[in-house]
């Protein structure tokens, strides 16, 4: 017989032995990230996992906001690109949804997003992740790049900046990132949610930076998961642009990649034909589509979170963010970035 349960603290590490040994799991699976969820924003988590008999055979993790007025939703995951259920046999994905439907009837949830990476699917539009699998030679891997790609991190070489690595880089990756955010027109998240990320994830995180004499200029957040390394958070001061310190971030990180035994590199979610996905796509990686499914009670098809970008209301009041002061949005997008997953 089959039971679903909800997984606590007391077997956290059967929870992640699980997702450690599973092949489709990724860093998000992992449980430290419910503390950093609750500790950061204060959100209800609900890690839920299928036993048969004693043995651990699926989970899944979610996080329910709590929307002003309207009914609760939930996520597996807010803030990060993919999650979703893992288990051993498919099967039980579809039990553990079953169960989820109940769970919404019961304690008045909305809606559940399932973020899932979609490996099977051929479309070429909407959310992907672009992903590069990386060589175990850096002149390889530098030999891959096209003409244009090597010559502008020659620029940025040139120009000379220099780069860093180490978690002590906190103040100036969050500088960067919130200047950035604050360009972008969109709410940033507090100092607090990355250091606990570098506090619960221990050994899966670090910073790399570029600098210009003693400013940094440009900041990517890394993650470490098995044989994949990411950058969920990647950030470049506009007016430095011109020199290329973006280009020379990220060979920095793929050739960091290349010579400390990762397999792949992913850079991270982008919608298809964006400047971002034009961006990755001169790397020379490849997309794997992202399908992010919402479950209701109703059984109703419900659009994602992601739709809001492509709101009206939202690009004007994105238009009226990019005005305000950046020491304002400091203070007030944290507030704010709790509903916006």
């Amino acid at each position: 017989m089959l039971i679903v349960n909800e997984i606590t603290e007391s077997n956290s590490l059967q929870w992640n032995h699980f997702v450690q040994s599973h092949p489709e799991s990724d860093y998000s699976h992992l449980y430290e990230w419910k503390h950093i969820f609750e500790d950061t924003y204060g959100m209800k988590t609900l890690y839920l996992g299928i036993f048969d008999t004693e043995n651990l055979i699926a989970v899944l993790p979610m996080v329910i906001i709590e929307y002003p007025f309207i009914k609760r939703k939930a996520f597996s995951l807010p803030y990060l690109n993919y999650c979703g259920v893992i288990s051993l046999e498919s099967s039980q994905e579809i039990l553990l949804q079953n169960y989820l439907l109940s769970y919404i009837k019961r304690f008045d949830i909305r809606s559940i997003e399932l973020r899932i990476l979609d490996r099977v699917s051929q479309r070429r539009e909407g959310l992907c992740t672009l992903k590069l699998s990386l060589p175990n030679d850096s002149t390889v891997l530098w030999d891959s790049f096209n003409s244009k790609v090597r010559n502008q991190i020659r620029k940025a070489q040139k120009y000379g900046f220099s780069f860093k690595w180490g978690l002590d880089q906190i103040d100036q990756f969050y500088n960067i990132y919130s200047r950035n955010m604050h360009d972008l027109g969109t709410p940033v998240h507090s100092k607090k949610f990355f250091k606990l990320i570098i506090e619960k994830l221990v050994n899966r995180t670090d910073i790399l930076t570029i600098n210009k004499d003693d400013v940094a200029v440009a900041s990517m957040f890394l993650i470490k998961y098995r044989k994949t390394l990411s950058d969920p958070w990647a950030s470049s001061l506009k007016e430095y642009l011109p020199y290329c310190p973006n280009m020379l971030m990220y060979w920095e990180a793929l050739k960091y990649g290349t010579e400390n035994g990762f397999e792949e590199f992913d850079f991270g979610r982008s919608e298809y034909g964006s400047g971002t996905y034009n961006f990755k796509t001169q790397w020379g990686c490849k997309p794997i589509n992202l399908n992010y499914v919402v479950l209701t009670t109703e059984g109703e098809i419900r659009k994602p979170s992601t739709s809001i970008y492509k709101n009206s209301k939202t690009k004007y009041l994105v238009s009226i963010w990019k005005t305000m002061p950046l020491f304002l949005t400091n203070w007030l997008g944290p507030k704010l970035r709790k509903y916006v997953p």
